[in-house]
């Protein structure tokens, strides 16, 4: 999925310390995760005489060519807009809203809403598991935006902070610790984390309750192989 050179690779164990395993709530039991997306933020104001109702349908448009999508296990859900509700925000008013982009290489979660001076607030967290898509994810999100400002002659303002590198976990780590806990009996699977992550050798998803994840992590520490965060 990922290169050496577009994310950060930990590859082999460098050292005889044992390896690190960070535990992830929220994420099912006994799922490995490979990969954790790095992150960019991207923040748009566009002010101009036309009202806001002109420029509502920056989201709506780039949802339509990136194909709204439920979130995965751990991430969070947006909300969902209420039809023929008489106490619904106004339609330029636009919840967290997660978007898959570039054929589901880059992911974006995006709200839109009022300003206090009457623009138009666009918000924005793009994830990718390299830096080359990263890169022509954020493009895309700023082209759309700036292709809305100039069809409703607005004036645009927009920033993009990068966030966290995206990772790759350690290999042998993964490959050890898909054998010891199948050994074990866990259920295991692979999957990829679509946010940011501590660092360490490999992430692994311990449910949504505190009883499993103190199963897991005694389990972890129990080995003496590992050492959990």
């Amino acid at each position: 999925m990922t290169s050496a050179n577009t994310a950060k690779r930990k590859g082999s164990r460098q050292s005889a310390a044992r390896p690190t395993v960070v535990l992830i709530p929220g994420v099912p039991a006994a799922t490995i995760l490979t990969h954790a997306a790095g992150k960019a933020r991207i923040t748009a104001s566009l002010a101009g005489k036309e009202p806001l109702e002109t420029r509502n349908h920056i989201i709506r448009e780039m949802g339509a060519a990136a194909h709204p999508r439920e979130p995965n296990p751990g991430e969070e859900k947006a909300p969902a807009e209420k039809s023929g509700d008489p106490s619904a925000k106004p339609n330029h008013i636009i919840p967290r809203t997660t978007l898959d982009l570039l054929g589901g290489g880059a992911r974006v979660h995006i709200s839109q809403r009022e300003g206090d001076a009457g623009n138009l607030i666009i918000e924005g967290e793009v994830m990718a598991f390299d830096r080359g898509c990263m890169g022509r994810a954020v493009e895309a999100v700023m082209r759309r935006v700036s292709e809305a400002a100039a069809l409703s002659d607005a004036i645009l303002e927009m920033k993009v902070e990068r966030g966290a590198e995206p990772m790759v976990a350690c290999e042998e780590a993964v490959r050890d610790l898909t054998r010891e806990l199948s050994g074990a009996g866990f259920p295991v699977r692979a999957e990829v984390l679509w946010r940011p992550a501590p660092g360490g050798d490999v992430w692994l998803g311990v449910g949504g309750g505190e009883d499993g994840e103190k199963f897991l992590r005694a389990f972890i520490e129990e080995s003496t192989a590992w050492r959990a965060l």
